[in-house]
C-alpha cells in the first residue's frame, strides 16, 4: 500500500468530473491548506488532508503508514472517479443550490429513496432538470445529494407523492451498507 500526492492526470479527471457534474472548478472544493493524496491498494482511494498532516506522513517510516489518512472523499476505478459519501461536506463547500426537506422527505433520503414533493419544505431553486442539489435537514445538515428530476416550475403542478429529486449520495449509506 502506497499512500502518495495526488498526480497530474488524477487531478485533471477529478477536475472533469467536477465541472461536469457541479459545474465549479475542483479549486473551488479544496481550502488553502488542503492537499488531496491517493492511497493505492485495491483501488486508488483519494483522500482530503491538510498540509500538516501530509509533512508529519513523510516522517513516518514506510512500515507505520496508517490506513487511512484525513477524509476519503472518493476512489479511482478505472477511467471515472466516484465521490464517497464523506465527501458530501466537501462538496458543500461549493455555492451550490439547497433544498431543505421535512421529516418525511429527510427519513426517505437517508434510506437512499428518491424524493417525492411532500418530502421537500423549500420550492425548488429556480434550476434546470438534471441539475445537482444538496439535500439539507431543518437543521441545515447535509444529508445527500440530489439531482433534479423535473423542472421546478413544474413543482406547484406536482402531486404530493411524485417524485421530484433522485437522491445520488446520502449519509444513510453507512446504516445500509456498513463499510
Amino acid at each position: 500500500m502506497i499512500i502518495r500526492e495526488i498526480h497530474d492526470a488524477e487531478r485533471l479527471r477529478m477536475q472533469e468530473i467536477v465541472k461536469k457534474q457541479f459545474k465549479k472548478d475542483l479549486t473551488n472544493l479544496l481550502e488553502q491548506d488542503d492537499v488531496l493524496l491517493v492511497r493505492e491498494g485495491k483501488w486508488k482511494e483519494v483522500y482530503l488532508t491538510s498540509r500538516c498532516l501530509l509533512e508529519f506522513l513523510e516522517n513516518i517510516r514506510n512500515d507505520n503508514v496508517p490506513r487511512h489518512v484525513g477524509i476519503r472523499i472518493g476512489r479511482f476505478r478505472r477511467d471515472s472517479f466516484r465521490f464517497d459519501v464523506e465527501s458530501l461536506d466537501v462538496i458543500a463547500r461549493l455555492s451550490m443550490p439547497r433544498v431543505v426537506l421535512l421529516e418525511k422527505g429527510e427519513q426517505t433520503a437517508l434510506y437512499g429513496r428518491n424524493i417525492p414533493k411532500s418530502g421537500i419544505k423549500t420550492p425548488l431553486p429556480e434550476l434546470n432538470k438534471n441539475a445537482f442539489v444538496l439535500l439539507e435537514n431543518e437543521q441545515g445538515d447535509v444529508l445527500g445529494l440530489g439531482k433534479m428530476l423535473k423542472d421546478p416550475k413544474s413543482f406547484m403542478a406536482a402531486l404530493p407523492k411524485e417524485i421530484m429529486i433522485e437522491v445520488i449520495l446520502d449519509r444513510g449509506w453507512y446504516i445500509r451498507k456498513g463499510h
